[in-house]
């Protein structure tokens, strides 16, 4: 593909402000379980997906459409999905979840070898340049997850035991998880540092980018934040919110409360479904403008709107009212911007308040501050 196509196919606002040339997220931050219930998606269905870490597009891969579309306007993040993709193909389950980092294993440059024919000459040239993201596993590699991991080596040992950890992460009933948090949990030093380390200047540096902060309308990021947090570690069940363990732990224990691409039951499913997923270096904007004919769409947009000024968040809107049918819908995360359906779309969408609202707090990434489920008249 050459630049000036490159250039064409990945315009869209945030391109002109921040740089996508490195790995931001090695895995999708967003909880695949509420998104396919909010999605409904049947087997006459075509979803579009942001890519991302390419772990939410083999969730509703998992739900049988008639094709995904993974869009990333970076060609790192594509070359993420690609590898991904590569591996659960010619991988037993065992093999697969140790080569992308979820389990321990020393041969994982030896598999890479393997794998590499199935890439695209793009994606094969990045990997080739990355032996040391390959060598400790690709699902550590992303700006956000190292972000997580500075946070486990060296704030949260200040705060707590890795005893006190395991303690948290228990299966254990609602009014125990309150007890715990409230008792041994939230300490002065557990507020103090959150709030420093989770604050915007510094998740704006070290883990998201400072422009993706441009339309926030609300201040005290970390304190949101910590809110959030407070409602994951005592409403939602801990032992099986794979979010949390991972930022905790850096690691999956239990591959069967995992996120859905990983666990055993749906490796073979998943990689009978392969077929039907393919890659896109495109914005949303460009690959729907390229449609002729309206499709019954499902589409995860992740929390793009999040970088978006309200006039592109509304051309979007457009855009897939026009490219799709009755029925369609669309599903987004609000982080620190709100975005919600504007009262001009009422006559073409249906916002799905009470479905959003109840899936929202079921959320296992829980520092979303609300889901949002939006449905094509």
């Amino acid at each position: 593909m050459s630049e000036q196509a490159t250039k064409d196919t990945t315009r869209s606002e945030i391109t002109e402000r921040a740089a996508f040339e490195k790995i931001r997220y090695a895995q999708c931050w967003e909880d695949p379980e509420i998104l396919a219930t909010g999605l409904a998606i049947t087997e006459a269905d075509t979803v579009i997906s942001i890519a991302s870490g390419g772990d939410n597009s083999f969730a509703l891969l998992l739900k049988e459409p008639a094709r995904v579309i993974g869009l990333d306007l970076s060609a790192v993040q594509i070359a993420v999905c690609e590898l991904k993709a590569a591996a659960i193909k010619d991988l037993s389950h065992t093999d697969f979840v140790a080569f992308i980092g979820a389990r321990s294993t020393h041969d994982r440059l030896d598999v890479y070898e393997k794998l590499r024919p199935q890439l695209t000459q793009r994606s094969m040239a990045y990997w080739d340049s990355q032996p040391e993201i390959l060598s400790a596993g690709i699902i550590h590699a992303g700006k956000f997850e190292k972000y997580f991991g500075i946070f486990r080596r060296w704030i949260l040992p200040l705060i707590h035991t890795s005893t006190r950890v395991d303690q948290l992460l228990e299966d254990k009933p609602a009014e125990a998880r309150e007890r715990y948090f409230e008792n041994e949990w939230s300490n002065r030093r557990w507020k103090a540092l959150f709030k420093l380390f989770f604050s915007e200047f510094m998740l704006g540096r070290l883990g998201r980018d400072p422009e993706f902060f441009r339309f926030m309308t609300e201040g005290d990021v970390a304190g949101k934040l910590i809110e959030r947090t407070r409602y994951a570690m005592t409403v939602l069940p801990t032992h099986k919110n794979w979010f949390m363990e991972f930022i905790l732990r850096g690691q999956y224990l239990n591959l069967e409360h995992a996120h859905p691409y990983l666990r055993t039951e749906n490796y073979h499913r998943l990689q009978t479904l392969l077929p039907r997923i393919s890659w896109e270096l495109a914005s949303v904007e460009h690959y729907l403008e390229e449609q002729q004919t309206p499709l019954s769409l499902k589409l995860n947009l992740s929390d793009i709107f999040e970088y978006m000024s309200e006039e592109a968040y509304g051309s979007i809107l457009q855009l897939i009212h026009t490219k799709s049918v009755p029925g369609s819908r669309l599903a987004y995360w609000n982080l620190f911007v709100p975005r919600s359906l504007p009262e001009s779309f009422d006559d073409r969408y249906n916002s799905l308040e009470n479905l959003s609202k109840q899936l929202w707090e079921q959320d296992k990434a829980f520092f979303y501050s609300a889901f949002r489920i939006d449905e094509v008249i």
